[in-house]
C-alpha cells in the first residue's frame, strides 16, 4: 500500500472517531452554497451518510474507490465529499478513483464544475438491463421513490458493480402498510415532487434479500428538519439530528439503507 493511501487511512480513521467533521463539512458547505439559509443545515445528513460509508470501505480497502452515483441534481453528493475530505486532511484522488455519474436530464455546467469523471445520460429504469458496470460504491439519493417498477430497476442494479459492491439507497422512508393504499394515488396523482412509489425500510431490504444483499445499516437522516429556523444555526442541534437518526433508524423521516453484495 502506498504511504500516501496509509496515511489518508490513518487520518479518516482518527476523523471518524469524533462527530466534529460533520458540523465542520456542513458550516463549509452553507458558507460555499447561498441556497442555504442557515449555518448547520439537517438536510445535509443526507450526504453524509453515504460519506461515512465511503470513508469505511476505504479505510478498509485501503485502495481508491470507484464511485457510481445515480441521480445528480447538482452534484451536491461529490460536492460534500471533497469537502468533507479536505477537512478530513485527505487528498481527494488518494481516495477516490473515479466518480461516474449518471442522471436522466444531467445539469451539464454544474455538474462539470464538481469534478465528474464521466456523465451518463440515461434512464435507469432501462439503463441497467443486461447493461454491466465496475464500480466499489454505488449511491443512489431519492431516485427510488420516482421509480414505476422499484423491484425490477433496483434489482437490475444489484446484479452491477464488484463482487463485494456496496449500494447507499437514500429515499424519503414510509410504514410499509401504506404502499398498499398511498402508492395507486400517486401512481394516478404524483405529488409535487414527482414522487410515484412509496418506498420503506422493508420494500428496500426485500429487494435486497431477493438479490442475495446483506443490509449492513439503516439510518434516519434527521429528528426533524427545520430548514428556515434559527435551531439550524446551532452545531448542537446538526449533532443531535444525526445521532437521533444512528440510534433511532425507524424515525420517520428519511432513510439511508446500506446493502452489499454477498461473495
Amino acid at each position: 500500500m502506498a504511504n500516501s493511501v496509509l496515511s489518508e487511512v490513518q487520518s479518516i480513521t482518527e476523523h471518524l472517531k469524533s462527530c466534529r467533521w460533520q458540523c465542520c463539512t456542513a458550516r463549509t458547505v452553507s458558507q460555499n452554497d447561498m441556497r442555504f439559509m442557515r449555518k448547520y443545515p439537517v438536510f445535509l445528513n443526507r450526504y453524509a451518510i453515504p460519506f461515512q460509508r465511503i470513508c469505511g470501505e476505504f479505510t478498509r480497502q485501503k485502495r481508491p474507490l470507484r464511485i457510481l452515483e445515480i441521480g445528480l441534481g447538482s452534484g451536491m453528493m461529490l460536492s460534500y465529499t471533497k469537502t468533507a475530505l479536505s477537512i478530513f486532511d485527505a487528498e481527494y484522488r488518494n481516495v477516490i478513483e473515479t466518480w461516474n455519474g449518471v442522471d436522466i436530464s444531467p445539469q451539464y455546467e454544474s455538474l462539470e464544475r464538481c469534478g465528474y469523471d464521466t456523465i451518463i445520460k440515461a434512464d435507469i429504469e432501462k439503463l441497467f438491463s443486461g447493461d454491466s458496470f465496475d464500480f466499489d460504491i454505488c449511491i443512489l439519493l431519492h431516485i427510488a421513490e420516482h421509480l414505476f417498477n422499484p423491484e425490477k430497476t433496483l434489482g437490475n442494479l444489484f446484479s452491477t458493480g464488484s463482487p463485494e459492491a456496496v449500494f447507499c439507497i437514500g429515499y424519503p422512508a414510509h410504514f410499509a402498510f401504506a404502499q398498499r393504499f398511498y402508492e395507486p394515488r400517486l401512481r394516478a396523482n404524483p405529488n409535487a415532487n414527482g414522487h410515484v412509489s412509496v418506498i420503506s425500510d422493508r420494500r428496500i431490504k426485500k429487494i435486497a434479500k431477493g438479490c442475495g444483499l446483506n443490509c449492513l445499516a439503516n439510518q434516519a437522516s434527521f429528528f426533524l428538519r427545520a430548514s428556515t429556523s434559527f435551531l439550524e444555526d446551532y452545531a448542537w442541534w446538526y449533532r443531535f439530528n444525526f445521532l437521533w437518526g444512528q440510534y433511532f433508524p425507524f424515525w420517520y423521516s428519511e432513510h439511508t439503507t446500506i446493502l452489499q453484495k454477498t461473495t
